[in-house]
C-alpha cells in the first residue's frame, strides 16, 4: 500500500468536497498551458478577468489559439523570450488605412483577431471578403475590407489592470495605431458625473514613445499618490502627427 503524501491528501479532499485546486502555476509571474485548456479556462481557474489577460498577452496574435506548452504571462510586467524578436516590415503602413475602409493584416494577424479589435465578427469579414473564400488564414500585406458597421476608428488601447490603487502598476499595449508614429500618454482622473469637467495638468501622469512597424507598443505608467478610492482613471493616447487622432483605454477604477 502506498503511502499518500501531503499534498495528495490535500487534492482528494479538495475533490471530495466539489472544489476545484488551483494550479499551481497560478501563484507565479507566467504560465504553462496544458493539453485542452483556453484562455478563458485559464482566467477562471487563476482568479483573473478574461480581457486582462488578453491585454497582458497583447503580442498573441490570436489570443482564441493557444498551444499546450506555450508560456503566458500573469502579470504585466514579465518579459516573455518568445516576444522579444526585433520587429521589422515594409514601409507601408499595417492595420487599418485611411478613411476606415480597407485593412493591410499585421504579420502575426488572425481573422479572429481582427474581428475582436473592430468589434465585429469573423462571419462579417468573410461576407465583406468573398475573395478569402472560407479559408481561415490571412497573410501579412493582404488588403480585406472591413464591414461597414465595424468600430472605423484607429487604434485600441488596453490595460492590464481594470482595478489599481495608488503606486501600481499598469500596463498599457497599444495596437494597430500608425506605423512609426510618436505618441504621448495621459493618464488622468475622469468622473463619473458628466457636469464635472475637472482637468488639471498638473495631476496628470504622462509618457512617450514611438510605435514599431506593426503600429503597436506598450508602456508601463505608475497609478500616482494623489488618485483616491472611488475615483476613475483612463488613458488617452495621442500623437503630435496626427492632431485629430485620439484613442482612450478601458476605465480604471482606484481600490485600496
Amino acid at each position: 500500500m502506498r503511502i499518500l503524501t501531503a499534498s495528495l491528501i490535500t487534492v482528494l479532499l479538495l475533490v471530495t468536497l466539489g472544489v476545484s485546486p488551483v494550479h499551481a502555476e497560478c501563484g507565479d509571474d507566467t504560465y504553462t498551458v496544458r493539453q485542452g485548456e483556453t484562455l478563458v479556462s485559464i482566467a477562471e481557474e487563476c482568479g483573473l478577468d478574461y480581457w486582462v489577460l488578453i491585454n497582458i498577452n497583447y503580442e498573441m496574435s490570436d489570443p482564441d489559439l493557444i498551444r499546450p506548452g506555450q508560456v503566458i504571462r500573469l502579470t504585466a510586467e514579465v518579459p516573455i523570450e518568445e516576444y522579444l524578436k526585433p520587429v521589422s516590415g515594409p514601409d507601408q503602413p499595417y492595420g487599418m488605412q485611411s478613411g476606415g475602409h480597407e485593412y493591410i493584416v499585421r504579420p502575426g494577424d488572425s481573422l479572429s483577431r481582427i474581428a475582436y479589435l473592430y468589434d465585429t465578427t469573423v462571419n462579417d469579414l468573410y461576407l465583406a471578403n468573398p475573395q478569402l473564400g472560407r479559408r481561415p488564414v490571412v497573410f501579412a500585406g493582404q488588403r480585406i475590407i472591413i464591414p461597414w458597421d465595424a468600430r472605423k476608428e484607429k487604434g485600441w488601447v488596453g490595460v492590464s489592470k481594470l482595478t489599481a490603487s495608488s503606486y501600481e502598476q499598469i500596463m498599457v499595449n497599444l495596437i494597430d495605431f500608425p506605423s512609426y508614429a510618436h505618441l504621448n500618454y495621459s493618464l488622468h482622473y475622469v468622473s463619473d458625473d458628466p457636469n464635472d469637467f475637472f482637468s488639471d495638468p498638473d495631476y496628470e501622469v504622462t509618457a512617450t514613445g514611438t510605435t514599431d512597424a506593426r503600429g503597436n507598443t506598450h508602456v508601463i505608467l505608475e497609478i500616482p499618490y494623489w488618485a483616491y478610492e472611488g475615483e476613475t482613471w483612463i488613458v488617452d493616447v495621442t500623437s503630435p502627427e496626427f492632431p485629430n487622432f485620439k484613442a482612450s483605454s478601458p476605465k480604471i477604477r482606484i481600490v485600496y
